[in-house]
């Protein structure tokens, strides 16, 4: 298993929620979902998620609560509507483990549209916005 959590906020979106775990539901690392929304989401959640109603609690809070649970060497963030690589999580976490004087990295966000009958990716974020070391 990786030597990551991935923690996933939510806040009444569990159609996107329920997306996100077809996606991730064969990682190999933890998953965490913190929810606020004022209801229960009741799915079978896979073996490698941990689900954790948090209702009407605010999102730095609920970071913090869900937070307590990691028992991986890294934890990532990532949005209920953003869908991580696992190769890139691999990537990342073997770049740490090689560099003990980097505590973080990052890697490249792609958006995607449909444009006639053609996906079209194109990035989201400035390449140089986050050039840290």
């Amino acid at each position: 298993m990786l030597p990551i959590t991935i923690i996933i906020p939510t806040l009444d979106r569990h159609d996107l929620l329920l997306r996100a775990i077809d996606y991730y539901q064969y990682f190999d690392c933890n998953i965490l979902v913190a929810d606020s929304s004022s209801t229960k989401e009741n799915c079978e959640f896979p073996d490698n998620f941990m689900y954790k109603h948090l209702p009407g609690m605010a999102y730095a809070k609920k970071i913090l609560e869900i937070a307590k649970d990691v028992t991986t060497q890294y934890a990532c963030l990532a949005s209920d509507d953003d869908y991580l690589l696992e190769s890139s999580l691999k990537a990342g976490a073997s770049f740490l483990n090689a560099n003990s004087d980097y505590v973080s990295v990052q890697g490249r966000y792609l958006g995607f549209e449909l444009i006639g009958n053609q996906v079209v990716f194109s990035p989201r974020y400035d390449r140089n916005s986050s050039r840290y070391a």
